[in-house]
């Protein structure tokens, strides 16, 4: 799932999901299912089990999902540290849809 919201939401008009990389990532949960954001949480569980490098992570958000977004260059911050704010961003989504 990491890979489709990476191609799907993070091509090269990104913006035109949201105003920031936080605003894309909360207009992937509202327009996917639940199941596709749980999949999504889930995989983000694996990477952070793994032995992921920040090197690792970079190749693979820019070279095996081909996302245009990076997170080092547009916010200053690691693609690590990108990884755990997809994971704070669907989870507090998911929240705030499940109160109404």
């Amino acid at each position: 799932m990491l890979g489709y919201l990476a191609s799907v939401y993070f091509h090269q008009d990104h913006d035109l999901h949201g105003g920031s990389a936080a605003e894309v990532v909360r207009t992937f949960v509202k327009e996917e299912s639940f199941e596709v954001s749980n999949q999504l949480l889930l995989e983000l569980d694996e990477l952070k089990k793994s032995d992921l490098t920040e090197d690792m992570a970079r190749q693979l958000w820019l070279d095996e999902y081909d996302a245009q977004y990076e997170p080092d260059v547009r916010d200053g911050i690691s693609y690590l540290e990108w990884f755990d704010q997809v994971r704070r961003e669907v989870e507090g989504q998911l929240a705030r849809e499940s109160q109404g």
